[in-house]
């Protein structure tokens, strides 16, 4: 009888002691990546968004590895500034080049969880361009696996009028 009840006892402090550790090893392991993913998808949609829209145009892919380049012109300076803002895929990760022309490019990576060129797509429609990214990372317990899709609008392509100052008589 007092075998029984010690194997019960047993039982009960081995069940605690699992479920110790499933909260102190795995559980904070899949957090975690859930929450690297999380921000590859906030980070990506807050450069692409911010990006399509200040562009006038979206080009489609002209290199392997790439998506496409939104493009526009700054004209609040004295001289009109080009800009180019190139999506890519590179070493499992998102990247964005801007060129500011004249200068030479400059390159961010704004998601690195990308698991293959095939997880990102930018679909052209109209003055509209819809972006799914999946975002791929690893817990103890295996894969975690978050996609989102953005749609961003360009602008209206835009070129300066002179304006005509009337000269007084």
């Amino acid at each position: 009888m007092e075998l029984l009840v010690a194997m019960g006892i047993a039982a009960f402090v081995l069940i605690g002691i699992g479920g110790v550790v499933y909260l102190l090893f795995i559980a904070p392991s899949i957090g975690n990546a859930r929450l690297d993913a999380e921000h590859d998808l906030q980070n990506a949609a807050a450069w692409i968004s911010r990006d399509g829209n200040q562009a006038s145009a979206f080009q489609t892919p002209s290199a392997p590895n790439e998506y496409g380049r939104f493009t526009w012109t700054d004209w609040t300076t004295g001289t009109p500034t080009a800009y180019t803002s190139t999506y890519s895929y590179s070493s499992q990760a998102l990247q964005r080049t801007l060129t500011v022309s004249p200068d030479s490019p400059s390159t961010l990576t704004v998601a690195r969880h990308i698991g293959a060129f095939s997880d990102v797509s930018f679909v052209p429609g109209g003055r509209a361009v819809t972006v799914t990214i999946t975002s791929t990372t690893q817990s103890a317990q295996g894969p975690v696996v978050l996609t989102t899709t953005i749609t961003t609008m360009l602008r209206p392509g835009l070129t300066p009028t002179p304006v005509n100052t009337p000269v007084p008589p």
